[in-house]
């Protein structure tokens, strides 16, 4: 999927030299530079999960940034940050909600017979292929390890 990615990527881009859309062309430079220089660290084409991670990965920084500038009353670049972040949610996959994770958690649970803290690497090898770039995969692991720490699972 990451060559679509990239493919789709690079079309936007083109539109937006056509069009003039400076900010959007910035950002999707960014991004596509991100997922090749990933990709030439790596030694191969990045697959899918490694595609999203690298999204993600861009995603934090630019949160972060926004809220940097927030913090420094710094409102017209918090609002270039949001501009990015909106224009990079369009090539992650739809985010699931709190009730969905926790439905793949208990189900990856429930088929792996796992009922302690240390089946939780198989849980999570288990759970990351289907739920990157659609949550926080660090709270997947808090929940997981939560729900292997309470009440057994049957």
């Amino acid at each position: 999927m990451l060559h679509d990615i990239q493919t789709q990527i690079s079309e936007d881009m083109k539109a937006c030299m056509k069009s003039g859309d400076k900010i959007k062309l910035q950002t999707l430079r960014l991004m596509l530079s991100a997922l090749k220089n990933k990709s030439i660290d790596m030694k191969q084409a990045l697959d899918e999960q490694q595609a999203y991670a690298v999204l993600i990965t861009l995603k934090k920084q630019w949160q972060e940034a926004q809220k940097q500038w927030v913090q420094a009353g710094r409102t017209a670049q918090a609002e270039h940050e949001q501009v990015q972040l909106d224009l990079l949610a369009h090539y992650l996959p739809k985010p699931l909600n709190q009730a969905d994770i926790e439905a793949h958690i208990d189900r990856c649970i429930n088929e792996l017979d796992a009922k302690e803290l240390s089946d939780m690497g198989a849980v999570m090898k288990q759970l990351r292929p289907q739920l990157t770039g659609q949550c926080d995969m660090g709270e997947v692991s808090q929940l997981v390890r939560s729900k292997l720490t309470s009440s057994p699972h049957e």
